[in-house]
């Protein structure tokens, strides 16, 4: 249980900031968007990332998302 603690949280301060940072680039190359949109966004692509990567899914959802086919 502690294990999959400290990956979520590890999961959380990688993916999270570092795809808002890459979102708010990207929002700001773009002229029509502001940067906070990006930013947004990126944070929820990031949170979504690291509950995948995090192991915090409930197992029927990471079977979904799961590449692997039977």
């Amino acid at each position: 249980m502690m294990r999959q603690a400290l990956d979520l949280t590890l999961m959380l301060a990688l993916f999270v900031p570092g795809l808002a940072l890459l979102g708010a680039l990207a929002a700001y190359d773009n002229s029509e968007r502001t940067p906070w949109l990006g930013i947004a966004a990126g944070a929820v692509v990031g949170l979504f990332f690291a509950l995948v990567f995090g192991s915090a899914l409930p197992q029927r959802w990471a079977d979904m998302i799961s590449c692997e086919r039977e």
